[in-house]
């Protein structure tokens, strides 16, 4: 009889080990995915604490000021995601944060004050341009070299959008050459 009981127990564990394997590997799953921290609801799903990239794959540098790059993102990505607004709340995600935006030179204002100096950049296949980059006390430097339809990355701080402009502050580019504005110097 003790032959037939310890067959029975055998037999029970060899059925029910398949559904403990995978109990165990779940419960190991979660406790390792709460000790890593919580997964960010970021557009890309990165759960990265200081980098997001967005619609590239190009490495995270720092601002000329040294301040980490927040988020990488392409004009038309951001644009699209302010518009309609996925799992994110945009003004949330994006507002006050330092971003480098890529994407195509709409227009510009080479600036003869400060804060006059801007560059919008093309935000849809209808050439919208809803994305405003304003560059403080620097101005275009004249005969700088800078034209419509040219690609550009622009780092600023994002003000997030208003009137359906998504507006950049404290904005600089390597891309083109910038001159500290001077009021005795005419641009």
């Amino acid at each position: 009889m003790s032959n037939s009981t310890n067959g029975k127990f055998l037999r029970g564990i060899m059925l029910s080990s398949p559904v403990l394997v995978i109990a165990a590997v779940s419960i190991i799953f979660s406790v390792s995915v709460a000790l890593e921290g919580k997964i960010d609801s970021s557009p890309t799903g990165s759960t990265s604490d200081n980098t997001q990239q967005v619609d590239n794959n190009e490495p995270a540098d720092n601002t000329p000021s040294g301040e980490p790059i927040i988020i990488l993102v392409a004009a038309e990505t951001l644009y699209s995601q302010f518009i309609s607004p996925g799992e994110i709340n945009p003004e949330q995600y994006y507002t006050n944060k330092t971003i480098k935006v890529r994407g195509k030179i709409a227009d510009f204002v080479y600036g003869s004050a400060p804060n006059s100096c801007w560059i919008s950049l093309k935000t849809d296949l209808d050439n919208g341009a809803n994305i405003i980059c304003y560059f403080g006390n620097y101005v275009i430097k004249p005969g700088a070299d800078i034209e419509i339809g040219m690609e550009i990355a622009i780092t600023g701080t994002c003000m997030g959008m208003t009137n359906g402009k998504i507006t950049f502050v404290g904005s600089s580019t390597e891309d083109i050459e910038f001159i500290p504005y001077d009021q005795n110097i005419e641009a």
